[in-house]
């Protein structure tokens, strides 16, 4: 069947004079650009208009990061030190907590101004004890570093004496963030019962106190020297008025 086809096909295009055989292969040609066309070529050009807009999308979402990454940028060249920013402030906020722990503290602990009144009027209370000596100890900044020889010892100290030498109306410099400790020296002289008895006193106030060192010393027998020293907290740098 497809032989007889051709064949006739053949005699037919045989038939024809040069202008029809023109005619007739450029529709033929024609025919299977369409063909090729719908089968192959739109197919691509439907797959390559995807992929186009998928780089497009791609592209977009780039520059997108890109700008992001730049305004960071940006961010932290006008302010290269908000993060040591973020970190102090954090300390800050750590301190000012503390601080704010300690008030709530202070209210059970003795004021430096009344601590030297409340050893005496216990000592008077005791009546078998005898006073020796009273005196205030510098006030120690609990946050301040520790100095680190005897020659910073040295130097610091006329500064300790020209703060103690000023006049009573100058308000003491304070410190931000500082804690100071607040010291009594007393030494009393008695027996040593009637010495249980007073820092049994002592112990037993609704104030409270911090103890620090306690040095008994025996020069005659039954009377005994009692030298302690007691400390309270306070944010105030003031020193203890006596």
């Amino acid at each position: 069947m497809m032989l007889q086809y051709w064949q006739k096909l053949s005699l037919r295009l045989d038939a024809m004079n040069l202008r029809e055989r023109v005619l007739v292969f450029a529709a033929a040609a024609l025919a299977l650009i369409f063909v090729l066309n719908e089968l192959m070529l739109d197919p691509l050009f439907v797959q390559q208009k995807r992929m186009a807009q998928q780089i497009s999308q791609d592209q977009a979402k780039a520059a997108e990061m890109q700008r992001e990454v730049q305004q960071k940028i940006l961010a932290n060249a006008q302010d290269p030190d908000k993060l040591n920013q973020k970190k102090l402030q954090e300390v800050r906020e750590q301190i000012q907590a503390l601080r704010t722990d300690l008030l709530g503290v202070q209210k059970n602990l003795v004021s430096p101004e009344m601590m030297p009144r409340l050893l005496e009027d216990l000592l008077r209370r005791n009546g078998r004890l005898k006073l020796v000596s009273l005196k205030t100890l510098p006030p120690q900044n609990l946050n301040a570093p520790e100095k680190k020889d005897a020659k910073d010892a040295d130097t610091g100290a006329p500064k300790a004496q020209a703060a103690a030498a000023q006049s009573p109306g100058t308000k003491p410099e304070v410190e931000a963030g500082a804690i100071y400790r607040h010291g009594v020296e007393i030494v009393v002289q008695g027996k040593y019962q009637d010495m249980v008895d007073y820092l049994t006193a002592l112990e037993g106030m609704k104030w409270e106190l911090y103890w620090g060192r306690a040095r008994l010393q025996v020069d005659e027998y039954p009377v005994v020297n009692l030298t302690l020293t007691v400390y309270t907290l306070s944010l105030d740098k003031a020193w203890l008025n006596l």
